[in-house]
């Protein structure tokens, strides 16, 4: 194939390209003109055809068509389509009503220049039930976006599945390469579930579309990689997958790694560090201030107990009166009890049934027991926030009530 750019006479060659041996332009992949030509030209081409190797032909090249086999495909089958590419062309060679066939001598064709319209060795693994295993060293792994279950030459379109059987801790890396036949490639990884996308990666910048994710397991389980075709006008094209999985990592230098360190980012927390009574887990055992709390009140040294021997001394713990201890850790030894305040809301007494009806607020309310005093305790109601009695009827007129709180405090009112 050659271009004189339009002038005739030595002199006027611009560019030659022999798509017999794919000379001066050494390329691959579809997105390639020389190789589609190539193919093109190979579909046609055979042993008579007057080229520079006359009498022979291409180990690779099985095929002698005639050229009508080509133009009829782009005189019916490319008529009137919009964004054609060799994609279009190779589908529609397959497809009704042509059917041209010679599926495998267009794969031997095709796969010359790395134009790899085939399922790849892993196929069928387009679900998570049916993923493939590969080595997590990161060796390449060759792929390719085609699926083609009637093995009838025509593509679809097609998802990969890749197992990660991935250990807590271990930061794995998971990219594509060597993207040809615009194998755009959108990364993914999945839980182990199967479908829920973990971390996704599209290109890695503006002019590279292959993938890259660095991903941190956050457990022991199977998790999955799903590969797919970025959005593109193609969906044909192959791609490299390389999974590795990285050494876990000590960040802060204390001799323990991301899998047993709490927090690989402060060398004096770690599963051998002593535990200090700060609020921090320093050994890494889940438990904060473990050896701290001695009497088992709940409460440890450095959470407020004045006093880690006694359970009954503690910041929860009443105090108790006269007996020389800070019970509740205030600072405080025997400090008076609170006097609590009662007030008397309602105080009647009714003529007809001879019945007394009082009400009453407590400062503590509800932990305080009030008492009607020469009637009885008073009941507490959450809906009204009030505590009430009511007497028997019959009952005479007290002409005053008192009230008094297990808290310390009381009042009187008049009976109205």
């Amino acid at each position: 194939m050659r271009s004189n750019g339009g002038a005739a006479g030595p002199g006027s060659l611009v560019r030659w390209v022999d798509l017999e041996d794919d000379q001066q332009y050494l390329c691959a992949g579809s997105t390639s003109e020389v190789n589609v030509s190539s193919v093109l030209w190979d579909i046609s081409d055979g042993p008579a055809t007057p080229d520079l190797s006359p009498g022979v032909d291409d180990s690779h090249d099985l095929l002698d068509l005639a050229d009508s086999e080509i133009w009829e495909v782009m005189t019916t089958q490319l008529a009137g389509k919009s964004n054609i590419s060799f994609e279009t062309f190779w589908d529609e060679w397959f497809n009704l009503p042509l059917q041209n066939g010679f599926v495998t001598e267009m794969i031997a064709l095709s796969d010359q220049v790395a134009i790899e319209y085939h399922e790849d060795l892993f196929e069928a693994n387009d679900t998570a039930a049916a993923a493939s295993f590969v080595a997590l060293d990161g060796s390449p792994v060759h792929n390719t976006f085609f699926s083609d279950p009637e093995q009838d030459g025509e593509g679809a379109s097609d998802t990969d599945f890749f197992l990660l059987p991935a250990s807590s801790g271990i930061q794995y890396v998971a990219q594509t390469s060597g993207l040809l036949s615009d194998g755009n490639t959108t990364l993914q990884i999945l839980d182990s579930d199967g479908s829920t996308p973990l971390a996704t990666s599209t290109d890695r910048s503006a002019s590279d579309p292959s993938s890259r994710i660095d991903w941190t397991a956050p457990r022991n389980d199977t998790f999955y990689i799903r590969v797919l075709h970025g959005t593109d006008i193609g969906i044909y094209g192959s791609y490299d997958l390389q999974i590795s999985g990285q050494a876990p990592v000590d960040n802060d230098g204390d001799g323990h790694d991301t899998t047993t360190d709490c927090d690989d980012t402060d060398p004096a927390i770690n599963p051998a560090a002593a535990e200090v009574c700060d609020g921090i887990d320093q050994n890494c055992d889940n438990v904060v201030d473990d050896g701290f709390d001695v009497d088992g009140d709940g409460f440890t040294s450095c959470g407020g107990d004045c006093d880690d021997s006694n359970a009954n001394v503690n910041p929860a713990a009443a105090e108790v009166p006269a007996n020389g201890i800070d019970d509740n850790c205030d600072g405080t030894i025997d400090e008076a009890a609170q006097m609590d305040v009662v007030t008397i809301t309602r105080s009647t007494w009714k003529r007809g049934p001879g019945k007394l009806i009082v009400e009453a607020l407590s400062d503590q309310q509800p932990q305080v027991t009030l008492t009607v005093e020469g009637f009885g305790p008073m009941t507490w109601n959450p809906d009204t926030s009030k505590y009430s009695y009511t007497s028997r009827n019959k009952t005479p007129n007290p002409g005053s009530v008192t009230v008094t709180s297990s808290g310390g405090g009381s009042a009187t009112a008049s009976v109205q």
